[in-house]
């Protein structure tokens, strides 16, 4: 790798109060969601990265009008979902999986791609399901480009989840209300609840649990949508600050959701100095700040049940293990195989590369402390926005900091990330 070429990321504490980039499962769901109610409503704080700009597009392609173009605008909902024709959702998985659900409750013909990378994950999990209720929907092999065409509507959502998913039980619920029939969802594993959150929030008939789901037909109510702060994006500040003596790091407005928790939950269990202040709801979703001051920790065997609430912060988690003392062991982590890099093999890869050893299995990695990391890194992000921001939490407490070749990356779901993080180095 060449210096010249890369990005380095210096070591030192990190100080101050930040806010986050906005969460991205919940700027979607407000631009889609948003889009199926009638009338006109404010969102306000939406992700601006490149994510959300792929679901932008597919909301005005199904017919809405979108006022502003930063992250407040004003959505005005279409009277009447078109067929949007061929959607590139560029690398955005949540865009392409849940649209699935919505074209197929609507039943209108579209062909959804996108890039080599999000053509690579999974999308049979989410088409078998809505065939299952009536849906003509075709994959290539199981992948994108995802194919849907008219038919004649669906009937009745009663089903067992193969895989517990959110964005999975996200496309029959979505596809159930633009249907107008019911849901029956069950097999559910405490994963993110940001779609029955928003559902009930504006209006609609939801129950849940945790693992079971029942969708009544309803109509849903154009009310405005703040969103707030990202915990996947948080958790490289709160795991910097632990991790690097002299550190402490107040994230503000942070979303608090229990389905999102696991890193805060693992993160104490390993020792870590974390306070919660000024907890309220906002939109239908908890929120607070929290603060993260460096802390000795320790490892540990990781709960397989907390995955579901924190797989996009496994990356910073290993971060901390890196540091703590002993092993911590991280199973019921396959999904991360097929995020937007192998993230079990990279991420084992970053660590290293920086003199820890791991150890790699099918769904997760042990990760055993040291106080000794090389003096040189350099670590490949593999164009995955969570590698990047990982090696600067990394750089942190590391001897002479960290080169990473495309961390511009990190700018998909966090596009001031280089900025904020020069910001609590100052």
């Amino acid at each position: 790798m060449s210096s010249a070429s890369a990005t380095r990321f210096r070591p030192g504490p990190l100080h101050g109060a930040l806010r986050v980039a906005p969460d991205k499962s919940i700027s979607h769901r407000a631009l889609l969601i948003g889009a199926l109610t009638r009338g006109r409503l404010s969102l306000t704080n939406l992700n601006t990265g490149a994510d959300l700009q792929a679901t932008r597009n597919a909301v005005t392609a199904l017919g809405a009008r979108i006022d502003g173009d930063g992250p407040d605008l004003t959505l005005h909902a279409p009277e009447r979902l078109a067929a949007p024709g061929d959607v590139d959702c560029l690398n955005s998985g949540t865009t392409m999986r849940l649209l699935m659900g919505i074209l197929a409750g609507a039943a209108l013909p579209a062909r959804l791609s996108g890039d080599d990378s999000l053509s690579r994950r999974p999308m049979e999990r989410v088409a078998a399901p809505l065939r299952e209720a009536g849906a003509a929907i075709d994959t290539v092999e199981g992948h994108a480009p995802v194919t849907l065409r008219a038919h004649a509507g669906l009937h009745a959502v009663s089903q067992r989840l193969r895989v517990p998913s959110a964005q999975v039980k996200s496309a029959l619920l979505l596809a159930a209300l633009v249907a107008g029939t019911t849901a029956q969802i069950s097999g559910d594993e405490r994963s993110r609840d940001h779609t029955e959150r928003m559902l009930r929030y504006l209006g609609a008939r939801i129950t849940w649990d945790g693992e079971r789901i029942e969708l009544a037909p309803s109509p849903l109510q154009a009310r405005d949508i703040e969103v707030p702060g990202d915990p996947s994006a948080a958790a490289f500040a709160i795991v910097g600050a632990l991790v690097t003596p002299g550190s402490e790091v107040r994230v503000e407005r942070l979303c608090l959701n229990p389905t999102r928790d696991g890193l805060l939950r693992a993160l104490r269990a390993m020792g870590a100095n974390l306070t919660i202040q000024g907890e309220r709801e906002v939109c239908g979703e908890p929120v607070g700040d929290v603060i993260a001051r460096a802390s000795a920790l320790h490892g540990v065997d990781l709960d397989p049940a907390l995955l579901p609430t924190m797989i996009d912060e496994v990356p910073a988690l290993a971060v901390a293990a890196a540091f703590a003392r002993g092993t911590t062991h991280i199973r019921n982590a396959a999904e991360l195989r097929v995020k937007e890099s192998d993230r079990i093999e990279t991420v084992a890869a970053m660590l290293e590369a920086a003199g820890i050893a791991v150890t790699r299995h099918p769904d997760g990695l042990d990760v055993t402390g040291t106080a000794h990391l090389h003096e040189r890194i350099e670590v490949a992000s593999h164009g995955d926005h969570r590698i990047a921001m990982a090696a600067a939490a990394l750089a942190a407490a590391s001897p002479a900091g960290v080169y990473v070749d495309d961390a511009q990356c990190a700018r998909v779901s966090y596009p001031r990330f280089h900025e904020a993080w020069a910001e609590l180095q100052r």
